[in-house]
């Protein structure tokens, strides 16, 4: 079954959670109240959505048909954060708005919007599978923390996604040097290895997900016909 993308205009969520989880293993000393800690032996992402109040007639119909073809566990999808949709420098950024060489702008009085971070870069040095720290280029140059701890980034060998997970979370503010690249600390550890050249996704980054057991994802409907969906997922790492 290929992996379902959820649809860009879907991204209408009332409430949501999106968590890095760690597994470990914890014993407690029965005669100290300790406790010994061995891992973590995994981490992976697990969230959970509330959709906002959806007519049935007009998108909750669709949403139903999306969970349908999911066939519950059995289909992988691609969502992402809906709060880490871009990196933090860039929700805090006033863009500016450039017009055309000729000082025109579009017919709606709206000129290019500059300032962002670019959608994508790619990785400057390749980097071992459990790896936990990646070289980026292509960044602005000089700038104290172009990316910063908390945001996310999809990596995508030769630019392809692919089909297990490759998000990763940035565990510490990166700085870029005259070159505009910069050493980006990360958890996970590499789920694979990456060569120099591959892409690291900035903008809209995704992970691939299971629903959590074959009930998510249950359109409750009222007798105004207004659909309330929520569904918990969590990463398909296998």
């Amino acid at each position: 079954m290929a992996v379902l993308i959820w649809p860009e205009n879907w991204y209408r969520f009332a409430s949501s959670s999106f968590t890095l989880r760690s597994v470990n293993f914890a014993a407690a000393h029965t005669w100290t109240g300790g406790r010994s800690v061995n891992g973590p032996f995994a981490q992976l992402w697990m969230a959970d959505f509330v959709m906002a109040s959806q007519a049935w007639d007009d998108r909750g119909q669709e949403i139903a048909a999306f969970f349908s073809r999911l066939a519950g566990q059995a289909g992988k999808f691609r969502i992402a954060d809906p709060l880490r949709r871009r990196p933090l420098r860039d929700r805090r950024l006033a863009p500016t708005s450039e017009t055309f060489s000729d000082a025109t702008q579009f017919s709606d009085g709206t000129g290019f919007v500059s300032g962002y971070l670019p959608d994508f870069v790619t990785l400057d040095l390749a980097a071992v599978k459990s790896a936990t720290s990646i070289v980026l280029r292509g960044l602005p140059a000089s700038e104290p923390a172009v990316l910063r701890r908390g945001d996310l980034i999809e990596l995508r060998p030769s630019g392809v996604p692919s089909e297990t997970p490759n998000l990763y979370e940035v565990q510490f503010n990166a700085p870029t040097d005259a070159s505009g690249k910069t050493r980006v600390g990360l958890a996970p550890s590499l789920r694979q290895g990456f060569a120099a050249g591959d892409m690291a996704v900035l903008r809209d980054p995704t992970s691939v997900f299971r629903v959590k057991d074959d009930e998510q994802g249950r359109a409750e409907r009222d007798v105004a016909s207004i659909a309330a969906i929520g569904f918990s997922v969590i990463e398909a790492i296998v």
